[in-house]
C-alpha cells in the first residue's frame, strides 16, 4: 500500500522512519512549515489524523524550538516502550540538539510543551555536511553519533546521556539539567582528514554500537579521497585488525 502522509512543496531533503513495537510508522521529516523550518513527526492513525493531505490518515506534530531553524539533518528512533526520540541539528543556534517526547510538561513541541528539548553540543555553521544518526543502547539510552565542524574540521563524534556512559568520565556537554558525555571517534585534522559526508549507526543485541562514515583524505601527495570507515564499540572494549593493544572505547577501521 502506497500512501501520501504529507502534501507541501516545502518538505525539505531530511527523512527518516519508524515502526513501534506494533508495526505502526511514523516519519520524522524538515520542511519549512513556519517562518522557520522544524522538523515534524507523521504518525500512521485509522482515521481523524491532522496532516494536509485530506486523507486524515495521518497525525502531525512539530518537534523543536518553532522560533529557530531546526531540523536540517536528523535522526528518528522508537525506544521498545514506544517513546520516539529525535536527534536534529539546531541551524540558528549551530547545535546538536535531542527531543524526547513527553505528552505535557516539556520545553517544546507542539502546544510548546509535548516534547522535552536538550542543546547537547555546540557543532558549528552550515557548509560542511552535519550527518546524524542515532540508536539506543541496552538499557534503553539514546546514542547519537554526529560531525562536529565547531572549529571548522569535521570530527566524528558520540553523544549519550551521562549516565549511560559506561565508564568513569565527566559530563562534558549537554546542560546542568540534563548532562551528556560527548567523545570523539575520529579527530579531523586540517587539510589532511576529515568526517565529511554521511553517516549511519547500528547496534547488537547486548547495545555496543558500530558507525559507518565517510572520510574526506587529502593525502600530502596526490588527489583527496573518499574512505569508508567504521568505528566499532564491542563489550566496551576494542579489537581491530591494525591497531595493538589499543584501550580505548573507539576505534576505526577501514574496511
Amino acid at each position: 500500500e502506497c500512501t501520501v502522509a504529507v502534501v507541501s512543496e516545502e518538505i525539505g531533503d531530511f527523512i527518516d522512519i519508524e515502526l513501534n513495537s506494533g508495526g505502526i510508522p511514523s516519519i520524522a521529516l524538515h520542511g519549512a512549515f513556519a517562518p522557520n523550518t522544524y522538523p515534524m513527526i507523521a504518525t500512521r492513525v485509522a482515521s481523524g489524523g491532522n496532516c494536509n493531505n485530506g486523507t486524515g490518515q495521518w497525525q502531525c506534530e512539530a518537534v523543536g524550538h518553532q522560533n529557530n531553524d531546526t531540523g536540517g539533518y536528523l535522526a528518528f528512533t522508537i525506544t521498545d516502550v514506544g517513546v520516539p526520540h529525535l536527534a536534529y541539528r539546531n541551524a540558528t543556534m549551530e547545535t546538536l540538539e535531542w527531543a524526547r517526547y513527553v505528552g505535557s510538561g516539556g520545553n517544546c513541541g507542539a502546544g510548546g510543551d509535548s516534547w522535552q528539548c536538550v542543546a547537547i553540543d555546540d557543532i558549528g555553521p552550515g557548509g560542511l555536511p552535519s550527518g546524524i544518526a542515532m540508536q539506543h543502547d541496552g538499557d534503553g539510552h539514546p546514542m547519537i553519533a554526529y560531525q562536529d565542524v565547531f572549529a571548522g574540521i569535521a570530527n566524528l563524534e558520540i553523544a549519550r546521556p551521562f549516565e549511560a556512559a559506561p565508564w568513569a568520565v565527566a559530563a562534558n556537554c549537554g546542560t546542568a539539567g540534563e548532562p551528556w558525555y560527548c567523545e570523539v571517534l575520529h579527530e579531523g585534522e586540517a587539510s589532511h582528514s576529515e568526517a565529511y559526508g554521511g553517516l549511519s549507526m547500528a547496534t547488537n543485541a547486548a547495545g555496543d554500537a558500530a558507525v559507518a562514515y565517510r572520510e574526506l583524505f587529502d593525502p600530502t601527495t596526490g588527489p583527496a579521497e573518499g574512505r569508508l570507515k567504521v568505528a566499532l564499540e564491542i563489550g566496551h572494549l576494542f579489537s581491530d585488525g591494525f591497531e595493538s593493544g589499543n584501550a580505548v572505547n573507539w576505534s576505526a577501521v577501514v574496511p
